[in-house]
């Protein structure tokens, strides 16, 4: 019963980290796709695309941050089951 304790944590730290992988990988593809167009379109100043763009990165990488941290702390409770 341990082991396949130890399994599904694996496998939930390893969800756990490809969620914050994908948000950062996201974070990206969002600047790059997303804004910095629509900011050439709607001619905003540099500082409103600075403060925005920092915004974003800031907001989306709380939960990214969060889900990295739960992996680890995943893994550390499965070592000291083992």
């Amino acid at each position: 019963m341990t082991a396949l304790g130890i399994i599904i944590s694996i496998l939930a730290a390893g969800f756990f980290a490809a969620i914050g992988v994908g948000v950062v990988a996201g974070i990206q593809y969002t600047v790059r796709n997303r804004m910095l167009p629509r900011f050439v379109i709607m001619g905003n100043r540099r500082t409103t695309r600075i403060f925005s763009v920092l915004y974003v990165i800031v907001l989306a990488a709380l939960p990214a941050s969060l889900a990295i941290y739960t992996a680890w702390q995943i893994i550390t409770m499965v070592r000291a089951v083992e």
